[in-house]
């Protein structure tokens, strides 16, 4: 089970996600209460050690100088994928695709490439607290591993990975005291629920993520 934590801001934010043992992190450089320039993401990149995946956060290609991102020691870039352009990524740098839920979130889907990280968020988009229909992202799921993400905390990430059964769990706004504001509390209670509902399940019942 792939945990990420999204919208780092702070040294405190990567310190508490990384003693909760999360497995990646997010930066977002993308329009939001919890968007970094990259010279602020720079120095907090630093703090994550090697094993633990550097993801920088974007809506689309140009919603920040991709070229620079590139130099900050990332591991994956994450774009919404609907009606996006792929950009061209520096060798060595994964394309993690976003996907919103919908009614034909099947059909989009059959698009991402099966090697690619796919992560599934809500109908209204990342950062919102809104939760994706769990019923039709469980049918994806049992096609091709995927990362479920919206609206899911401490309290509901349990329910999520039983119902859904994705690869892996991002969360956001789930882990804030405010809008922004990451509680390194709710960062631990996620992480050890997250590990403790993936292990609950039967073996073989979590694929592994790309």
């Amino acid at each position: 089970m792939r945990v990420k934590i999204c919208g780092l801001r702070t040294a405190l934010d990567v310190r508490a996600a990384i003693e909760a043992g999360a497995d990646a992190v997010g930066f977002v450089f993308a329009k939001s209460v919890r968007r970094l320039d990259p010279e602020s993401a720079r120095s907090l990149i630093g703090l994550v050690p090697s094993g633990v995946l550097k993801v920088g956060v974007m809506r689309a290609v140009d919603s920040a100088p991709l070229e620079e991102l590139l130099t900050l020691g990332l591991d994956a870039i994450q774009i919404e994928r609907d009606d996006r352009p792929v950009p061209d990524l520096i060798p060595g740098t994964r394309l993690w695709s976003v996907l919103r839920d919908g009614e034909d979130l099947d059909l989009r889907a059959a698009a991402i490439p099966p090697a690619s990280t796919l992560i599934i968020d809500s109908a209204v988009g990342g950062g919102s607290g809104r939760s994706a229909e769990f019923h039709r992202v469980a049918i994806l799921a049992g096609k091709r591993p995927i990362i479920l993400a919206g609206g899911l905390t401490p309290d509901t990430v349990a329910s999520a990975i039983a119902r859904v059964r994705p690869c892996g769990v991002d969360v956001s706004s789930g882990v804030e005291s405010a809008p922004g504001i990451k509680s390194p509390g709710l960062i631990h209670a996620f992480v050890r629920a997250a590990r403790e509902a993936a292990a609950a399940l039967p073996q073989g019942a979590i694929p592994s993520c790309p």
